[in-house]
């Protein structure tokens, strides 16, 4: 009798050396764009290392090592299938460029590395699931401002999309609906690509889909498809059904219609009609539409009603209140400290806490002006790195170096100069151990002789 064990390892075995093979054709078909771009995109900074070039003076080498990485991942239970970009490109400058809030001002001391989540390997795995073919443009960041990673864009030419990903902390993900092609089929995003996060979001969610990260992989990669599909997918009728030929009778809406009755994003009115399909199998039929003569599935007006009276006693947020997702990408710091933050409130003022309509239509918590201004307040007295403090992670990035080797270094030093390891808020509030800059100046020159 088959071992359903054996199977499925030896399943993941095949998978593992598949993608082995796909990313050092990845890396081998895409000369121009550099190894630590390539790491990042995946996800796999800590096996991307400077080797010796065997010698003084000699250029260095880096390596990716993709069969460690990919027996990470499995190891991990996280190893899924990737498909490669159909063209990986670099140079298209600055993506999604920085509103006024983003911009350092002064010489940028007490400026903190995030929190880094591979948000560009998840979004290839969900465009993998989906059997999308798409390609990567690369931009640049500017000195003076705040991230240290740049945007990416994912171009989706199949279904004229264009998703703007960044895996760093504090910064939202916009997927943008229906780009527009010119008669030489080349589409328009680089115009999105070019806007700030404030005039993204300023095209509305008809337009530009939000998403924030709540440092959950799997409910994020559940709401990128969603969005992707949005409009999309689940509205188009299979290529294998006969197409119906009668038109919607009078009363009878559409997910887009009805979306628009009661003023909310179609993901949150499929959620609200979904509970109704198995019972009232009756109340979903595909009619043609009456001005457009597309095919189209339909609600019937019974359902139309009730999820109008369901919205109708729900309420909007009024003007000033924010959840907090939006607080953490406005203020720049993280979704853990502005509710440790809030909840100190709480007793004393339950009015500062409501639950309202998020701007997508999902019944959220949100924040009184009074409260989100008191959590400012707070923040501006925190107390942050002095500059030249440098913690594991930043060092990783600059001297492209894994984490081990550094941690080694900086630990025999701990017992004869504890006062080169201190706790200090990072630049969105989160508590992390710093090396002082002495310290720092050892790590360097130590790494340095032994290449």
């Amino acid at each position: 009798m088959p071992n359903p064990e054996f199977a499925r390892e030896h399943g993941q075995e095949d998978l593992a050396l598949r993608i082995t093979t796909k990313l050092n054709e990845l890396i081998a078909h895409n000369p121009s764009v550099p190894l630590g771009t390539i790491a990042e995109l995946l996800g796999a900074q800590d096996f991307f290392t400077m080797v010796d070039a065997g010698g003084h003076g000699r250029t260095p080498v880096y390596h990716l090592d993709v069969r460690e990485f990919v027996a990470d991942l499995k190891n991990k239970k996280e190893l899924q299938d990737l498909t490669l970009p159909a063209e990986f490109t670099m140079g298209a400058g600055v993506i999604v460029p920085p509103d006024t809030g983003e911009i350092i001002s002064g010489n940028g001391g007490g400026l903190e590395t995030k929190q880094i989540f591979p948000r560009t390997r998840y979004l290839i795995e969900v465009l993998t699931d989906l059997k999308l073919p798409y390609e990567i443009h690369d931009g640049i960041n500017t000195p003076d401002m705040m991230r240290t990673l740049s945007y990416k864009a994912f171009v989706l030419p199949t279904i004229n999309k264009l998703v703007l990903v960044c895996n760093e902390e504090g910064n939202a993900t916009f997927i943008v609906h229906k780009l527009e092609i010119d008669e030489h089929g080349q589409s328009d995003w680089k115009k999105y690509a070019s806007m700030t996060k404030g005039q993204l979001r300023e095209l509305g969610l008809q337009q530009v889909s939000v998403v924030i990260y709540n440092q959950t992989s799997s409910e994020w990669k559940t709401e990128i498809k969603d969005r992707i599909n949005n409009g999309e997918v689940e509205e188009k009728i299979s290529k294998d059904k006969k197409e119906p030929t009668e038109l919607a009778p009078e009363g009878w809406e559409t997910i887009t219609g009805l979306s628009s009755k009661v003023n909310r994003n179609k993901i949150v009115v499929k959620t609200t009609v979904a509970p109704y399909r198995d019972d009232n199998p009756g109340w979903f039929k595909e009619y043609k539409h009456r001005t457009r003569g597309v095919t189209r599935e339909f609600f019937h007006p019974t359902l139309v009603k009730i999820v109008e009276d369901i919205f109708k006693e729900r309420k909007k947020a009024p003007e000033g209140w924010e959840i907090t997702e939006t607080l953490t990408d406005i203020l720049q710091r993280s979704d853990k400290l502005i509710k440790t933050i809030a909840e100190k409130y709480r007793a004393a003022h339950p009015e500062w806490f409501k639950m309202y309509d998020d701007k997508i239509g999902r019944s959220n918590a949100h924040f009184h002006p009074d409260l989100i201004a008191e959590i400012k307040r707070e923040m501006s007295t925190r107390k942050k790195a002095p500059e030249g403090w440098k913690t594991i992670g930043e060092l990783i990035k600059k001297l492209k170096r894994s984490k081990k080797s550094i941690k080694t270094i900086a630990e025999k030093y701990r017992a004869a100069h504890p006062e080169w390891f201190k706790m200090y808020d990072d630049k969105i509030g989160r508590s992390a151990e710093h090396l002082h800059p002495d310290l720092v100046k050892e790590i360097i020159e130590i790494l340095d002789k032994k290449h």
